[in-house]
Formats: structure tokens, sequence, C-alpha cells
């Protein structure tokens, strides 16, 4: 891949040496970070580093450049509303990875923690962070209709989280026998 150029997979996912870049640096900052989080917080530690594979992942596709195409700033609206953004996901590649973004990170996050509050908060804020971060990378642009299938997505998780901790907390409370 020649130096500024994008290479998309499956023809909507850009995919530079900045990407690269953004994933190599993620995932060396999770091997690092990882055991002392757990040991610190007491959280899960797999899900917690699975989490943190998810975070590095998210922020290589999102943050890696376009390219060297010029940013044309930030697309507020397009008319099909909230409904209609959402559906959008069922029959559009790039809508569908947009939705399924988050969700693993969600469902990591409440599998770690083992609490839903926390990464919930995540799910609303990081979508937000990313769109806001998409103003200044080449070749990116931020989208409300992005934002709200990566939340959505992010909530599924999250929703997905919680009925497995659910569950297997009424499973651990039955006696094996």
């Amino acid at each position: 891949m020649p130096s500024g150029e994008a290479l998309f997979l499956f023809g909507v996912v850009p995919f530079t040496w900045s990407t690269v870049a953004v994933l190599l640096v993620g995932l060396v900052a999770v091997a690092i970070l990882w055991k002392p989080l757990v040991v610190r917080t007491g959280w899960q530690p797999m899900p917690i580093m699975f989490a943190g594979v998810c975070l590095a992942a998210t922020a290589a596709l999102t943050l890696g450049g376009a390219g060297h195409v010029p940013n044309t700033g930030c697309v507020v609206w397009n008319n099909a509303g909230v409904i209609g953004v959402l559906t959008e996901a069922s029959h559009d590649l790039e809508s569908f990875f947009n939705a399924a973004l988050l969700l693993p990170l969600g469902l990591t996050l409440v599998l770690a923690m083992r609490r839903t509050l926390p990464p919930l908060l995540v799910v609303l804020v990081l979508p937000g962070l990313i769109e806001a971060a998409q103003l200044v990378v080449p070749g990116r642009v931020c989208s409300t209709a992005d934002y709200l299938l990566n939340v959505s997505g992010g909530l599924v998780g999250v929703a997905a989280g919680a009925v497995t901790v659910r569950w297997s907390q009424r499973a651990d409370g039955v006696p094996r026998g």
C-alpha cells in the first residue's frame, strides 16, 4: 500500500499505514495496562483484555486516516430520521459496520465490570468523541448518523452483557448436586 493511499476493506473501511500504527499502539497499551488494571479494579481479566483489544481496533478503524483526502466537515443529519438511520444498517454495509463497531466493546465491558452504568456511559460518550476527532483526521467525515449507529450497537452490546451477567449470577446461585 503506497504511502498516503487507503485500501478499503469490504469497499467501505479505510485501511492505511496510520490504521496499522494506531492499532499497534493500542495493542501495546493493552498489553502493558490490562494486568495492572485488573489488579487495581478487581475486574474480570479476560473480558477486560478483550475490551482493550476492541477499543484498540475501534480507535484504529475510526481514527486511521483515509489518505490525503481533504476533510469535508461534519454531516449534521440526513433526512431519514432516527428510525431511518437505524434501519439503514440492514441494507447498507457501511451502516452495518458502524452499528457493529461498539457492540463487542459494550458486551466485554459489562462482562469485565459486572456492572452496566460505566459501560453504558462509554458507549454513549465514545462515539461522540470519535466523530469529533474525525473532524481533524484526513479523509474522515463526522456524521450524526454514524454516532447513532455506533451508540445503538454499543447499547445492544451492553444489553447482551447485562443479560449474560444476570444469567450467570442466577446459574451460580443454584445449588449443584
